[in-house]
Order: C-alpha cells, then structure tokens, then sequence
C-alpha cells in the first residue's frame, strides 16, 4: 500500500531492462489479487505520467492504472512464490549485493509485532529477522510462519521487505529465551558509561520496570505509551494490545516484559551508515504488564485545583471587604466628581471666552484696515481713479476675511470639536465642513490631553486655513496632515498636491490675502516658525514648529 494516499497500492512491474511503477485503487483490489498477481506475467493499460499522488517528483515515469480491471494475467506464476531460496548466512555480501538478491525465505516463530506491517521472527539458524509486509494481516505472537520478501540489511541484521507469510505447518518448537531482568542503562550506557546503543538486546525478552510518563493513544501513534527508567524514556508498543492503555494513567509504576526492537533504517546507496530511529519494547501478551502501584490520588493536578479553590474563596473575601469600603466611600467620591465637573465646566467657559475675545480683537484690526482702505480711496477719488478701485478692491478683500473669521468663529464657539478627545478625529471633523471630497490622510501623533483649549484652538485653526487654500487656490485633490513632538518642539505640517508657488512671491496683505499673514500673527504670538516648501506645479508643503515646553505642557499645570 502507498504511504503517503492509502487509496492506492503500488506495483513493481519488472520488464527487462528497467523495472516499472503501477499506481492501481486500493478500493476493488483484495489481497486474493494481490498474492494472485506476484510472479505472473501480466498486461498493464493505463497512463503513463511524470508524477505520482503525493507528489513524487523524484520517481519517472510510472503507469497509473485506473481500476483493477486494467490489469490482466497472461501467464500465471508455474511455481509457488514461497518456492524460493532460503534466506542463508550474508555476513560476507555487501549491502548493495544483498539489496540485489532477490526473493528469499524464512521461518520460524513470531517474537513480537508492531505498528501496521513489522514483525520479528526467529529464525531456525536462530537470527532474529525483522519483516515488513507488502500488504495483508499481520501474524500474531508464537505462531510458526514462513515469510518471503527481499532482503535488505541495516549493516547489523538481515530484513525482508515488501513481503507476504502463511503459516508453517512444522512446529519450530517453543521459544526458550530467557528474560533478563534490566535497566534502561544497559541498552543506552557502555561500561564507562558513554553513550552507546546495545545492539545485543535485539530481539531479547527483558523486562523493565519503571513510571509511566506519557500515553498516546492516536493510531498515528502507534499506541504507545512512554515509560522512564534511569532518566531514560523507554517506548512501549502496544498497537497489538490496545485496550491495556486505558489501565495505565500517568505515574503508574509498571514492570513491563517484551521484546527488545532497535529500530534501524536500511541500508541505502547514498546513506553511509543507516541511522537508528529509535527504541522500544513490545509485549507479547497482556500479561507481560503489571501495575505495581498507582499514583496518589493527590496529585499535582488536584492539589492546584485545591489551592486556586482556597485562592478563589480569598479573593472573594478581599472582594466583598472592597464593595463594603466603596458603598461607605460613595457618596464622597460623587460629590467629588460633581465638583471636579463644575471647575473644569468653568475652566472651559473661561477658555473659550478668551478665545473668542482673541478672535474678536483679530476682526477689528481687519475693520480698522477697511476703514482706512475706504478713506483712502474717498481721498483720491477724484485725483486718481484706478488707486480708488485698488484701494476699494483691498478694502472688499479685507471684508471678505472679516466674514469668513467671523463665520469661523461662530462655528468654534458652537461645535464640539475641542471635545474631541484624540486629535485625528479632530482634525477631521474641523476640515470636514471646508474641504467636500478632498482625499484626507491625518498622522497627528501627540495626546490630546497635553493641550490646553487654546493651544489646540489655535492648531486647529491654523491648519484649517492651510487646508482651505490649498483645496480653494492650489485646487489640492489631496491633503496630508501631520504632527509630532521632538527635541521639545511640536511640529506638524499640511502638505497637498495643487499647483504650488512661489514662496519668494506669495500675496500678502497688500493685495488682498490675509490667510498666511493671519498664521504667522498666530505663530508668533506662540514663539513659532513656519517653513515653505512649494514650487509652481509640484504642490506644497507648510511645516509649523510651536515650542512645547510654553504651550502644550500648560494643560498638566
């Protein structure tokens, strides 16, 4: 059967000079078919691929068959495919002759079976022969078989792979080796005590005595459980005894009686010397374990189940004092709160009072510009026409500011965005009303709770005329705000992608535009600078820096 897809058995087809793969179903196929098709010569239709389910790269061309059907017998093997040599002494073959052998046979008595396809028999040389079946039921302990397979070597023991059985009708006898009664330092630990595995034990009945550690009961498994002995983990086989895993809980102390398997690779061409995959005992019998004593019933398990039950019952007790402390503290601390909500009710009220009288003083200077703007184009009406529309022109232009100032701060005064508890949010609700489908990205990566109302106004504000102008002169389609603290400084910036300009020739008040001198009146009434970076087409980035330690940490004050 195929390792790695269980629905598929593989046939090697020899036609000289090569030796061909056939993936055949498993589902139709019985063992009857199988024993039938060995040695005969048969007809194979099918198609001829690259690859096989699993994925076998590595493995040519191969046939895959696609019901039992598409195979059929020419000719019948004319002999028996247990009429074959004998499996003689090979001690002098190398493993490259031995893999090249073909067929051999053995018989003898079964000493122990494992897994889905292993067994151990005894010889009548008295070689222990470990077999793999190719496919079929596995023999049971004691019983007198012959086996056929090819053999292969690990470069201590002779195996037969790929192999079927029947039993022997002659009696090989009984199997008189004598149980040593040992200690997992004699497999793993020579007489100087390195490490060094005792190859002796191969195929001896000891018995061992030690605790158990560990139980897996998944198929996958193969239904072992672990015993430690002298520091050392022992696997114990019971795939043939499964229903004794069951019986044995963790922490028992076991004597375990069975055979000794040292689990060895065969032989390869490209493997220079085969590794040892591990092992392990194999009972024979049911009997062959005992239960010498069971754990206590307290065990590490139960005795934490009973400290946090004791734990539990503490904090319960710790928690009913602390409900009874808060129920007598409850009416202080509400009437605390309430206060606290007042004075900070009225610390706000007074924040905004005072912005919106900021606001105010802004307006009457931009009025008074106005005033004298009217004035002068009433003085040099009728000398100088065009200066009167100039100076008319500013004086609109100006109004035009004093309108939207004062729209703005109506607006401040009637949201809620100071609120706001994170500064993102913030900004974004500030700019939603301005910018309609403008793409916004916002990074501000300061608390909002390390800014007093003013401070966060003013930004605010700031960065909502940065934004406006460059959505309503530089037609932006996209803004990107950003904002940190280093070196002790807040630095935030409003970079969009319109059509730029030149910093050396920017609008001032003389011509009507108020938004960048308004910002630099804001900045410096905070200490601050402000950098340009624009360039006609290339869009513009504006960096304002307000130092931190004068105005932001006011709020912790």
């Amino acid at each position: 059967m195929d390792d790695i897809d269980p629905h598929f058995c593989i046939l090697i087809l020899e036609s000289t000079p090569c030796r061909v793969q056939a993936h055949v179903p498993s589902d139709g196929i019985d063992e009857a078919k199988l024993t039938e098709l060995l040695n005969a010569k048969v007809s194979v239709t099918g198609l001829c691929l690259t690859s096989t389910i699993g994925r076998r790269y590595m493995t040519g061309r191969h046939i895959s068959v696609q019901s039992p059907d598409d195979i059929s017998i020419i000719e019948g093997s004319k002999d028996s495919i247990f009429d074959v040599q004998n499996l003689e002494d090979l001690r002098m073959h190398s493993g490259g002759e031995i893999a090249s052998l073909g067929r051999r046979r053995v018989f003898g008595k079964v000493l122990a079976v494992w897994g889905q396809r292993e067994f151990l028999v005894k010889y009548f040389n008295g070689n222990v022969v470990r077999v793999e079946l190719s496919h079929g039921a596995l023999p049971r302990y004691g019983m007198d078989i012959e086996a056929v397979g090819f053999p292969e070597t690990d470069l201590y023991n002779i195996n037969l792979t790929r192999a079927v059985w029947r039993p022997n009708a002659h009696k090989s006898g009984s199997i008189l080796d004598q149980t040593q009664d040992i200690s997992a330092t004699c497999i793993f630990l020579n007489e100087d005590g390195n490490n060094r595995v005792n190859l002796r034990y191969h195929g001896q009945i000891i018995r061992l005595t030690g605790i158990v550690r560990n139980a897996a009961t998944s198929p996958n498994l193969d239904n072992r459980i672990f015993m430690e002995n002298d520091g050392f983990s022992i696997p114990i086989d019971l795939s043939m005894q499964p229903e004794r895993i069951s019986d044995l809980s963790v922490g028992c102390t076991v004597s375990v009686t069975g055979v000794c398997v040292v689990d060895i690779e065969n032989w390869r061409p490209n493997a220079i010397v085969p590794r040892i995959k591990g092992i392990f005992l194999v009972p024979r019998v049911p009997e062959d374990i005992q239960v010498l004593s069971r754990p206590s019933w307290w065990t590490t398990g139960r005795l934490l189940t009973a400290l946090g039950a004791l734990a539990a019952i503490l904090i319960w007790i710790l928690s009913w004092n602390s409900i009874l402390r808060h129920r007598v503290e409850k009416r202080s601390r509400e009437l605390t709160h309430e206060t606290v909500a007042r004075v900070t009710s009225e610390l706000k009220v007074g924040e905004r009072t005072r912005l919106a009288m900021e606001l105010h003083d802004s307006i009457m200077q931009n009025l008074t510009g106005v005033s004298m703007e009217i004035r002068t184009a009433d003085r040099i009406a009728d000398e100088d026409k065009a200066g009167m529309h100039h100076h008319l022109a500013l004086a609109v232009k100006t109004l035009d500011s004093c309108r939207k100032d004062l729209r703005n701060c109506l607006w401040d005064l009637r949201n809620l965005t100071l609120e706001e508890e994170d500064v993102n949010d913030a900004i974004r609700r500030t700019l939603a009303p301005h910018i309609g489908n403008t793409s916004l990205a916002v990074r501000f990566n300061v608390p909002r709770e390390m800014f007093c109302d003013n401070t966060a106004h003013t930004i605010l504000r700031i960065i909502r005329e940065l934004a406006v102008n460059a959505v309503q002169h530089g037609n932006a389609t996209s803004l990107k705000i950003a904002g940190g603290i280093d070196d002790g400084k807040l630095h935030f910036s409003v970079k969009d992608n319109g059509c730029g300009f030149d910093p050396l020739n920017i609008p001032g008040m003389a011509q009507g535009h108020f938004g960048l001198q308004g910002i630099r009146d804001r900045i410096e009434s905070f200490d601050g600078e402000m950098a340009i970076q624009s360039a006609p087409g290339k869009g513009t980035k504006i960096v304002i820096s307000i130092n931190a330690s004068q105005h932001i940490s006011e709020a912790d004050s």
